[in-house]
């Protein structure tokens, strides 16, 4: 509904008509034929035009958002996240691993089973 809004709120202003950038030209491979009719389109509304702009600008912010917020980056986020001691998911291995993927660390567990129990242990007192 918000779109019929703002679509109302064009109409209202006045939208001067914007020149044709091309030249018109016939097509020289027409020119042994008669062309008896010429189908021309003309959306006299500008109601086309606007719903394209739209839904482009809309098109254009989902796929921003989506690469922003992929799927790969929210798994590097969620590895982030679980380096936090306030999280539940603090020094789990499997969520630790993308963000050691990306230095081609290896992985030993007791690294971080350790320092888990021993920082638990710590933020309790």
């Amino acid at each position: 509904m918000e779109f019929v809004t703002l679509l109302k709120r064009c109409k209202d202003a006045t939208i001067e008509p914007v020149p044709n950038k091309r030249r018109r030209m016939l097509n020289t491979s027409f020119a042994m034929y008669a062309v008896e009719e010429r189908i021309i389109y003309e959306d006299l509304s500008n109601d086309t035009e606007l719903r394209r702009l739209y839904f482009s600008c809309i098109d254009a912010v989902c796929g921003e958002i989506k690469e922003c917020f992929g799927e790969r980056n929210c798994v590097l986020m969620d590895a982030l996240r679980s380096l936090d001691p306030e999280d539940s998911t603090f020094l789990d291995v499997s969520k630790v691993k993308p963000l050691l993927d990306l230095t081609n660390t290896p992985i030993v567990e007791s690294e971080y089973t350790v320092p888990h129990q021993f920082l638990s242990v710590q933020m309790k007192d």
